[in-house]
């Protein structure tokens, strides 16, 4: 149950954002801010991220938008 309610906060805490507020993505194995992004056309078109540094390879990532970069330097 503790994992569930983790969860809830976390989407709780997300927030509707502008397509034109600069982020940037991050590896979420690693780290890394040197995801590249490819499309799958397999069956259904999906975007992958890759991470050169670790060689993750899927369509989840880590994402922080750049004024709070700002505010927390």
């Amino acid at each position: 149950m503790g994992i569930l309610k983790d969860v809830k906060e976390v989407l709780k805490s997300l927030k509707h954002k502008s397509e034109l507020e600069p982020s940037i993505k991050y590896c979420p194995r690693c780290g890394s801010p040197k995801l590249k992004s490819k499309i799958n056309w397999f069956i259904v078109p999906s975007q992958v991220y890759k991470c050169p540094k670790c060689g993750y390879e899927g369509p989840i990532f880590m994402e922080k938008e750049q004024k709070e970069q700002k505010r927390n330097s």
